[in-house]
């Protein structure tokens, strides 16, 4: 009567004063026990029993096998098991089952297992214990597999065993055997119980299925709170959260509220969409009590706040939290962080450790990465402070994150200790500094850093051989590159298709294109990546025919043609001055949307524009939706260099009047303009400017176009002031642009006077492709035959040859057979060096 009534208390005092007690009792009691979910109290009456010398029967042995699934401890099961096989029980249908499901609780499936399989007759319940077990520990595919043994065993299933079974269809996302299974459930009936219903709808929401279970959901004509719950769960989490929450306002007009369950789906949906009305709705049904109980469901509230933007709610909502958890807190300070109010996130941690609460990994991985990203020195101090602190220094995830935060605070020292003191140095360690390193543009250390992971014995992965590689073609180091191709190798990472990519990009910047286009057709795996690769390379070199070889190369083999691989070849025509093939790769622009872009648009400006078309260029500038500076430097540069100088200051002041103003390169752009036209007045304007409007440090780049401007206006004397007063030494083009103007006005004896006692030595080119030459005196200078008014020296580097080609466009003059003349008398002047031109 008493155990009937839920008074244990009461039962064990009648039974402690009762003098003799037999068997019923003791099971009786063991039996209030084990159903009360008191397990030990049942464990520690069954040693008394044993004590007293009972005989054990299969009544007491089922009783303690419920009990010892919810004993702390997994042992007093083992001995109950232990004993039942002892007594012989073991075969027995209701303890062998009951012994299935008391493994399946403490975890352990093997044991469930071998209980199942010494069965020798197994009902139906017994399927569905092992079939249960499979489904919660995740092994769906054993449940699926033992369904179909237990129908080959004409074994009909019941309602749980088709629950679990939908389960396990969800979870795997097997639309197909789910529906089987609806086929079978119609044919049985079972379609109108309630949690079948909502099983079959999780199913279907499971696989993907929206529609079915949209069908399914709207079949139903007075749908349950379950029902609601399976269908609004299922949307958000496919990412179908405006429907999710559409189905929420229908359910609230059928006036119904949701469980804490459902609230906390609909938060998540109210998160992601920015529903912040539905959000304070949702908050309003909780009661203070809910949110005490279930943290998760704070923190869904206090997340779904700061996602909305509204910051000031989240904080009021923890601030009203009766208790508050290490997950509350870290929720809150990630709000925070997440809205950039890194100072109230510290607060709050501060505020956090005066309750005496430690941050948790999960905080601190967080913080670490959020320290990284705004390069927040002062603050990753502070973080690594906590960490130690909390004791959590030594733990590798950790500590890859505590590298990962310093290499990108360019704090690298500090990183290298961090891995130092590490007990336990893996490859993501490893790899955190070797990334710090490349993004702080030291690629010599990376090298040196994976010959001590390889002498440490730590194996490379895929994000190592990455990095190293991006180190090995930024310092130009081949043969540390060829020898990392080999380990690659050797690791079995040569299908991998961005190792080849990085490895044909590392090959390109050493120049060695041979390697490259060996390795790209060797490939199995080359696609547009790999190809891209290439591609780039080549433009990189000015080669722009091979690279047009390949893209053609591509089309035919119909890969797709990203935006990458179309600003390369955009670049390609830009440098070869293949303006009509850039025509044909405007248009592809145009068919695959990326027109609007604004990195494509400046590309296509710039290619225009350096093959001669300003019209072009201009007709693609006026098509963006937006322009930032590079759209306006570039059109005004196309303007410049056609000598178009009303254009040129006209686009100058069309951009100052959208609020942007000019900066160090366009300067140089607007000054060749006023050379090349002769406004003297506005070149000194605009040189003026430069310091006293923009704050702008004028450049040798800008004092030679001004030496240029001074010269070709007649002003000799003071372009030659300039040339001796100007910051730097002048280089070549300060000195071509001082004797271009010397010979326009025929000032044998200003030219003749520069800088005596120097040696002039062009040796800007090989002498089989050098384009012209030095004649000794001023009556050889030949009449100009063509003039190319370009402002800038542009390199060409060709790979894999001595030589490297300046086209030094200042308005240098050649003579028919493509000499260039310099005139000049008495001394002569250095005009170059080998190879390099400043």
């Amino acid at each position: 009567m008493y155990i009937s009534c839920n008074s244990l208390q009461d039962a064990q005092s009648v039974f402690d004063s009762t003098k003799q007690i037999d068997m019923k009792s003791w099971g009786t009691m063991t039996a209030g026990y084990a159903q009360s979910g008191l397990g030990d109290a049942a464990c520690q009456l069954f040693q008394e029993m044993q004590q007293n010398g009972h005989q054990l029967d299969r009544v007491i042995l089922l009783c303690m096998v419920q009990a010892c699934q919810s004993t702390e401890s997994s042992k007093e099961g083992r001995l109950i098991h232990q004993r039942i096989l002892k007594e012989g029980f073991e075969t027995y249908i209701h303890l062998g089952n009951a012994l299935i499901d008391m493994h399946v609780v403490r975890g352990s499936l093997e044991d469930a297992q071998n209980v199942f399989d010494r069965l020798v007759t197994k009902d139906v319940i017994s399927w569905a214990a092992i079939i249960s077990g499979y489904v919660q520990h995740d092994c769906s595919e054993v449940a699926l597999s033992l369904f179909d043994s237990m129908q080959e065993s004409h074994i009909e299933p019941d309602i749980l065993i088709y629950l679990w079974v939908l389960k396990a269809c969800a979870k795997l996302r097997s639309l197909g055997p789910g529906i089987s299974l609806h086929n079978d459930i119609l044919y049985k009936g079972f379609e109108s119980d309630i949690s079948v219903c909502g099983s079959l709808i999780d199913m279907y929401s499971g696989c993907g299925s929206l529609e079915e279970a949209l069908f399914l959901f709207n079949s139903v004509s007075d749908p349950s709170i379950v029902l609601w719950g399976a269908m609004i769960s299922g949307c958000v989490q496919h990412g179908h959260d405006l429907l999710a929450l559409d189905l929420f306002k229908r359910m609230q007009r059928q006036g119904l509220q949701p469980d804490t369950a459902l609230s906390t789906s609909l938060l998540k949906a109210c998160s992601r969409t920015g529903s912040i009305e539905e959000g304070r709705i949702l908050h309003r049904n909780l009661d203070r009590h809910e949110l005490k109980l279930n943290t998760t469901l704070a923190n869904c509230i206090i997340d779904m706040y700061s996602k909305c933007g509204s910051i000031a709610e989240a904080h009021e909502t923890f601030e009203s939290l009766p208790t508050r958890g290490v997950s509350c807190w870290s929720t809150m300070i990630i709000a925070y962080i997440e809205a950039n109010l890194i100072h109230p996130a510290f607060d709050l941690i501060d505020k956090m450790l005066e309750e005496g609460i430690s941050p948790d990994k999960t905080l601190f991985l967080h913080l670490c990465k959020t320290c990284g990203q705004i390069k927040a020195t002062g603050w990753a101090n502070l973080v690594f402070d906590l960490l130690i602190r909390a004791g959590l220094d030594s733990c590798s995830v950790v500590g890859s994150s505590l590298i990962d935060m310093y290499a990108r605070c360019a704090c690298l020292m500090e990183a290298e200790s961090v891995l130092n003191k590490l007990p336990n140095i893996d490859i993501v360690c490893w790899g955190a500094l070797l990334t710090g390193y490349i993004h702080c543009g030291y690629a010599l250390p990376v090298l040196d850093l994976f010959k001590e992971t390889a002498d440490a014995g730590v194996e490379a992965d895929r994000a190592v051989f990455l990095s190293v590689l991006k180190a090995c073609g930024a310092m130009m180091f081949l043969e540390e590159g060829r020898i990392l191709h080999s380990y690659i190798i050797e690791c079995s990472l040569e299908a991998d298709v961005m190792i080849i990519s990085t490895l044909i990009d590392m090959y390109c910047k050493c120049g060695t294109f041979v390697e490259g286009q060996s390795l790209l057709s060797k490939s199995q795996c080359s696609n547009e990546v790999s190809c891209g690769a290439m591609i780039s390379g080549y433009v990189s070199y000015g080669c722009g025919i091979p690279a047009f070889d390949l893209f053609k190369a591509m089309q035919k083999e119909d890969l797709d043609i990203g935006k990458p691989i179309l600003l390369c070849i955009l670049k390609a025509c830009r440098d070869i001055g293949a303006m009509d093939q850039g025509r044909i790769i405007h248009n592809q622009v145009i068919s695959s949307n990326f027109e609007t872009d604004l990195l494509v648009g400046n590309t296509l400006i710039d290619m225009y524009s350096k093959c001669g078309s300003p019209k072009d260029a201009y007709k693609v500038f006026e098509g963006l939706s937006e322009r930032d500076i590079v759209s306006w430097s570039i059109i005004i540069c196309a303007y410049a260099s056609q000598g178009d100088w009303e254009s040129t200051f006209y686009m100058l002041k069309a951009m100052q009047s959208h609020g942007m103003q000019p900066d160090d390169p366009l300067f140089i752009s607007v000054l060749s303009a006023c050379s090349q036209n002769g406004l003297l007045n506005e070149g000194c304007r605009k040189f003026g400017q430069m310091e006293g409007e923009y704050s702008l440090s004028p450049r040798i780049d800008h004092f030679n176009c001004m030496v240029d401007v001074l010269g070709r206006g007649g002003n000799l004397s003071e372009a030659e002031d300039m040339l001796r007063t100007m910051p730097s030494a002048p280089n070549s083009v300060s000195w071509l642009s001082m004797l271009t103007g010397c010979r326009l006005y025929g000032n044998k004896k200003l030219n003749g006077s520069v800088d005596k006692g120097e040696q002039v030595e062009l040796d800007l080119f090989p002498s089989r492709l050098k384009p012209w030459k030095f004649c000794p005196n001023s009556d050889q200078f030949l009449k100009v035959h063509e003039t190319v008014n370009q402002s800038q020296c542009v390199r060409r580097t060709w790979p894999q040859e001595d030589y490297c080609v300046y086209n030094c466009e200042i308005g240098i003059s050649y003579n028919k057979s493509g000499d260039m003349c310099a005139n000049f008398e008495g001394s002569m002047l250095t005009l170059g060096e080998k190879k390099s031109m400043e």
